[in-house]
This record gives C-alpha cells, sequence and structure tokens, in this order.
C-alpha cells in the first residue's frame, strides 16, 4: 500500500502541470501518497515494540491462558495499535471515500476480545480486498484520462482544436478531473494555441500549461517538468513531445501501482516480525521460570512406576521431546526414574509422542520413521518462524516429499520459497544418548 520514496508520476496533462492550482478534490494519486502506509506501518512497528519493551518478562506474569492483567493490558495496547493502523483518522486516506471498508474494519474489530493470528488474518483479508477495488478504480480513470489526450483531434499544423478538446473533457474524463481543467484555464490554453502562429510562441504557450513549476514540487516532478519544458522549447514536433509526456507518466504511474500491489504482503511480515518478537518474551518467561522454580518435581513417565522425582537433580528424560518443548511450549517433558525405565518405555513412548505430521502419508507408514536414528526428524521451520504451529516430521525426506500437502493446510503466510526447509534435531554435545533406535 506504501508508496514510500516513489515519486508522484503524471499520467495525464492535469497531473503534470504545477499542483497550485489544484485546490478542488484530490486525485487518486494524491491521495495514495498522502497516506504514506510505509510511515504508519514504521509506526505500528515502532509502537508494539514499546509495548513489549514496556512489559519485561518479571512484570506480573501469570503463567496460563488466562487472568493475567499484564497480558490483557499488552493485548489491548497492541490491538489499539492495529486498529489506528488499518483505520486512522487521515481525512485524506485513500479509503476515507469508502464507508464499505470503514464498517467492514470496525464490525471485524467489534468481534475481537483477545487477538490472535486470525482475527489479524481477516483483517489483512478485508484491507487488500478494498484497496485492490480501489486500485481498479484509479487505473479505470486513468485509462478514460489518457484516452481522452491520445484521441484528441489535431488540426493540420498540430494544435489541438476547441470542439474536439471540449468533447474529449465532457465524455472521457472524471468529474473531478474536469474540476482541475477547468480551474488551470484549458479554454485559454485552447484559444492561445488557435491565435499562435509560430513554433516558438506555442511552445511557450504548452510550457505554461504543462510544465509550470510548485513549490510543492517533489524532486521528481521538478525533473519531470524541466525535461518537457526543454523538449518543448527545442521546437520539435509538439505532437510527439506530448507522446512521450504521455507515456512516461503512465510509466512512472504502473511503477507505482506495481510498488503498492508489493506492499500488500508487507503486511504480513510485519504480523510475522511481531509474532517472533511474542515467542521471544515466552521463551524469556520460561527461563525466568526455570531459574525461579529450582526445586520442581515430577513423576516418572513409565505408566508402571509413577516415582516422584526431584527435577533439580539429573534425570534421564526424552531428548526428542525436551528438543520439541524448546521449540513451542505446546509440547511435554518426559523424565524417568532411571535408564533401565526409560529404555523399557522407549517404544511406547516413541509411538505416541514422536507421531510424523504427515500421518498416514508419510513415507515410513505404518512405522514411526526411518530405520536408524532420529538425527534426520525435525521441525517444519516456516511454521516454527511464524508460529502457525509445530510440525514434527520423522526425516528430511518424508518433510519434502509431503511439503505441497503440508503448506496447503498449515501455512497461512506466503513464505519464501528458500525458507521452506525443515530444522533438524541437535542435541548438547555433553548428553549421553542412552537409545536412539527408531522403528
Amino acid at each position: 500500500m506504501s508508496v514510500g520514496n516513489e515519486a508522484q508520476p503524471t499520467c495525464s496533462k492535469s497531473t503534470a502541470i504545477s499542483d497550485s492550482n489544484l485546490t478542488t478534490a484530490q486525485t487518486h494519486d494524491e491521495k495514495l501518497v498522502v497516506d504514506t502506509p510505509k510511515s504508519r506501518r514504521q509506526n505500528l512497528k515502532n509502537l508494539i515494540e514499546r509495548v513489549l519493551d514496556s512489559s519485561p518478562p518479571n512484570s506480573e506474569h501469570q503463567p496460563g491462558p488466562s487472568g493475567c492483567h499484564t497480558c490483557f493490558l499488552e493485548n489491548q495496547k497492541i490491538l489499539e495499535a492495529y486498529y489506528n493502523y488499518f483505520l486512522s483518522n487521515d481525512p485524506n486516506a485513500w479509503y476515507e471515500e469508502i464507508p464499505e471498508y470503514k464498517s467492514a474494519i470496525q464490525g471485524r474489530f467489534q468481534q475481537i476480545q483477545n487477538p490472535t493470528l486470525d482475527d489479524l488474518e481477516d483483517l489483512n483479508s478485508i484491507s487488500q480486498s478494498m484497496l485492490r477495488k480501489y486500485l481498479d478504480k484509479a487505473l479505470n480513470d486513468t485509462n478514460s484520462d489518457n484516452n481522452g489526450l491520445r484521441n484528441s483531434s489535431m488540426t493540420a499544423n498540430g494544435d489541438l482544436t476547441i470542439g474536439s478538446l471540449t468533447n474529449q473533457c465532457g465524455r472521457n474524463i472524471s468529474i473531478e478531473r474536469q474540476h482541475s481543467y477547468s480551474s488551470l484555464n484549458v479554454k485559454q490554453l485552447v484559444l492561445g494555441l488557435q491565435e499562435a502562429r509560430t513554433r516558438v510562441e506555442r511552445a511557450l504557450l504548452y510550457t505554461q500549461f504543462y510544465c509550470t513549476p510548485s513549490e510543492n514540487d517533489t524532486h521528481q516532478q521538478k525533473n519531470f517538468k524541466s525535461k518537457y519544458a526543454r523538449s518543448f522549447e527545442s521546437c520539435g514536433s509538439h505532437e510527439e513531445v506530448l507522446e512521450a509526456l504521455r507515456k512516461e507518466a503512465q510509466t512512472l504511474y504502473q511503477d507505482k501501482v506495481t510498488a503498492l500491489r508489493r506492499e500488500l504482503n508487507e503486511l504480513q511480515l510485519a504480523q510475522s516480525a511481531h509474532l517472533k518478537n511474542k515467542a521471544r518474551k515466552a521463551e524469556k518467561v520460561q527461563r525466568l521460570l526455570e531459574r525461579t522454580l529450582p526445586f520442581r518435581h515430577a513423576n516418572c513417565s513409565f505408566k508402571r512406576c509413577g516415582k516422584r522425582l526431584d527435577l533439580s537433580e539429573e534425570n534421564p528424560e526424552c531428548a526428542v521431546c525436551e528438543w520439541l518443548v524448546s521449540k513451542g511450549r505446546s509440547r511435554t517433558r518426559f523424565y524417568y526414574c532411571s535408564a533401565k525405565h526409560a529404555t523399557e518405555d522407549f517404544d511406547d513412548h516413541d509411538r505416541l509422542q514422536h507421531q510424523c505430521s504427515a500421518g498416514d502419508r508419510c513415507l515410513f507408514f505404518p512405522k514411526i520413521g526411518p530405520p536408524g536414528n532420529l538425527f534426520g526428524a525435525g521441525v517444519c521451520l516456516p511454521c516454527l518462524e511464524s508460529k502457525e504451529g509445530l510440525f514434527y516430521y520423522c526425516s528430511t525426506e518424508c518433510y519434502y516429499q509431503n511439503f505441497d500437502w503440508h503448506a496447503q493446510r498449515h501455512h497461512l503466510f506466503n513464505h519464501p520459497q528458500e525458507s521452506t526447509k525443515l530444522e533438524t534435531i541437535t542435541f548438547a554435545r555433553d548428553m549421553k544418548i542412552l537409545s536412539q533406535a527408531n522403528l
């Protein structure tokens, strides 16, 4: 949605001339430039970072899905930041004249209590859909203006006739553009062209109409006007100069539209960055809890034992589950009172806890995975980075074989192709592996 540092291109004669006379309704170009979504996106990022930084891991954190006042306030601040991003009070925003956009966004926000990934996806879909409609309308208006300029009848000496220009303005140019033309003395231009007798006189009229500088011009607008002022003053074919002006303006406008469409995907990246920050904070909280609770207890995971274990002491545990817990708290660590019980429980535990996410599509189904060790297993990295879930695969081969199926079911974002890889299991060098048999 952002135009960023893109210059304001000129796609018809009403936008090629000075902006000082445009005192009526803004054009589509101007609305998108004033909107400055890139700046708003940066403000959103900064605000979210401030919210997260103002809530350190050790401040009133209460584990669990509910009952945490700090998390509630943090969610409300983040929700308010996204509300201001999707629906600012800027009267010049591109969606200001689209009431259905406002009602759709406001209605969706009213349904949100605790913001989730699905909520943000819905808001993003609404915004993208409405912006596409707006861009289509802008392109249609621009095409009408360009057709009116290109199809205007010319006299034998290259001048515009009054009747043809007036008819084209009334038939092919939007009301918004007609107001702009009216304020720019189009009739005086046409009358002046009819009275002009030399190329120099006509060049001066064209230069004044198309290339009059304004103090509000951007650097690229100034260069654009200077370039075509020199072209008109060279007294070449005015028809060729006008055609070149129109083509360059249209190219610049299309470049801007391309940039806008590319910006539509950047909100997804902003959301992904926000989720990464949340994940890092959750990891800090987990480490803090582990440091402040040194004397935790658990039962032996061997079903026929159940002995109470002191976790401040060294106990055998499932290394795979420990690694998965470090990637996402949706998993559980399994401790044992002895190496014997860990070995005896390995087969049942492996079958229940280390199931491949491919299910019956697994290359080694109905077995748990490939014969040998577990060092080729891992989790889907795109899902891990975007917090879309923790999906365990028994091997790299199985993951790539089922990647398209997996992405269709679980990938909410359009991940770059190079990120579609498996993060494989790694163990600490000093870890003693008791058993790594794999069915």
